[in-house]
C-alpha cells in the first residue's frame, strides 16, 4: 500500500468531471474536496487503461471544448495513475463476472456484469485502494449496479471474500451548512436590536431554516412591545447637564 490514500475512479467519474456534467451540490463538493487533496498531493487518484476505451473524446469534447487533452494531461505518474491490465488481473475480473452472473428466469433477463466494470473491480482489489469510488448503480435490465453491489448480492465482500470499499462520493448536508459563509456580526451583547437587524437576521437565517421566520417575527413584536412600555426618558430641566 502506498503512504498516500489512494482512491479508484472509474470511467463515469471521469465524465462527470470533465464533462461537467450536473449532480447534487454534496456530490459536487465531494469531488471537489477530493481533487483539491489531489492537486495537493494528499492522495493518489488511480483507474485501470480500460477508462480510455470508455471515455470516448469526441463526446467529452461535445459537452466541454477542450476536455479530451484536459483528461490525457490528468495522467503523469504522480497523483494520477493508469494502471496497465495483465494477466492476475484479467483472472480476477473472470471471476468477478462468474460470481454475480445470474441466468435468466421465469420473465426475468439474465445479469452479466460490464467487462469494463469486472476490470475496475479487479484492478481496485488487487491493488488494495483505499475507496473505489463511482456513480454507477443501474441495475435495469441486465446491468449489474456497483454501488450497491453489496446490497444487491447479499455478500459485504467482492466475491465473497475481498476486501474493497464502494462508495459513491457525496458530503452530508449538515457539513455543507456548516461550510457555508458566516452572517456579519450582530450587535455587542447588551445593545438593542433595532427593527432593521431583526428585518436582515429573519432573512438570512430563514434561507437555512424555514422555522426560524415565524419566531423572529414574534421577537420583533416582543421588542416592540417592550419599547412601547418602556417610561419616556425626562430630560434635565433647562436643558442644562446634570
Amino acid at each position: 500500500m502506498a503512504s498516500k490514500p489512494q482512491i479508484y475512479w472509474d470511467a463515469c467519474l471521469f465524465y462527470e468531471v470533465l464533462g461537467d456534467e450536473p449532480v447534487t451540490p454534496e456530490k459536487k463538493a465531494a469531488i471537489e474536496e477530493i481533487l483539491r487533496d489531489n492537486k495537493d498531493e494528499k492522495s493518489i487518484i488511480i483507474t485501470s487503461v480500460i477508462s480510455h476505451i470508455e471515455i470516448i473524446p469526441s463526446k467529452i469534447e461535445q459537452k466541454k471544448p477542450g476536455a479530451e487533452g484536459q483528461y490525457l494531461a490528468l495522467f503523469d505518474g504522480k497523483r494520477f495513475l493508469d494502471i496497465e491490465i495483465n494477466r492476475n488481473i484479467l483472472m480476477r475480473a473472470r471471476e468477478i463476472r462468474e460470481f454475480y452472473y445470474r441466468p435468466a428466469g421465469t420473465g426475468t433477463a439474465p445479469k452479466i456484469m460490464d467487462a469494463a466494470d469486472a476490470v475496475h473491480l479487479a484492478t481496485a482489489s488487487i491493488y488494495e485502494v483505499d475507496e473505489f469510488q463511482t456513480r454507477d448503480d443501474d441495475s435495469k435490465g441486465t446491468k449489474i449496479p456497483l454501488v450497491s453491489l453489496y446490497k444487491w448480492s447479499g455478500s459485504d465482500k467482492l466475491c465473497a471474500k475481498y476486501e474493497l470499499k464502494i462508495v459513491s462520493p457525496e458530503h452530508d448536508q449538515k457539513a455543507l451548512a456548516l461550510d457555508a459563509p458566516a452572517p456579519a456580526a450582530l450587535p455587542p451583547k447588551g445593545e438593542e436590536l433595532t427593527d432593521e437587524d431583526l428585518e436582515w437576521l429573519e432573512k438570512e437565517l430563514a434561507k437555512e431554516d424555514k422555522a426560524v421566520a415565524p419566531a423572529l417575527t414574534d421577537a420583533r413584536a416582543t421588542s416592540k412591545q417592550e419599547g412601547a412600555d418602556e417610561p419616556a426618558t425626562q430630560k434635565p430641566a433647562g436643558g442644562t447637564k446634570p
